[in-house]
């Protein structure tokens, strides 16, 4: 089992116009045992705060299922961070991240642990 991102490239038309658009998505995956059985996603409770926040974030999360990967992805779907958060064991887990450094805007943060999965916003202003 493992994570992965994967770039592709896509073009697109506008058809009033004729002109042409292209721009590269980010998508990120896991791979995990496959049985021939779709099995859904449970969701990993999660908490982002303060939001809006102006550099750091403090995230508290509980997950059933181990380790846990962090992402945050801006508007154009690119992961801009990133982080292995390991099993800290049972009950909420609290992480803080410095996001000084990125521009201000609305962001996704994913965290994925195991077959769960949470996607949130944080705003930076």
């Amino acid at each position: 089992m493992g994570n992965d991102t994967q770039k592709i490239w896509v073009e697109v038309t506008d058809p009033q116009t004729g002109c042409v658009y292209s721009d590269t998505l980010t998508l990120i995956y896991q791979f995990g045992s496959c049985v021939g059985i779709k099995t859904p996603l449970k969701a990993i409770s999660a908490l982002i705060f303060p939001n809006p926040a102006h550099d750091i974030v403090t995230i508290e999360y509980k997950s059933d299922t181990g380790p846990v990967q962090l992402f945050v992805i801006d508007v154009k779907g690119q992961v801009v961070y990133q982080d292995s958060l390991g099993n800290k064991g049972e009950g909420i887990q609290q992480i803080r991240i410095d996001l000084h450094l990125l521009p201000r805007g609305v962001y996704l943060v994913r965290l994925i642990g195991g077959k769960e999965l949470y996607t949130g916003k944080i705003l930076l202003d």
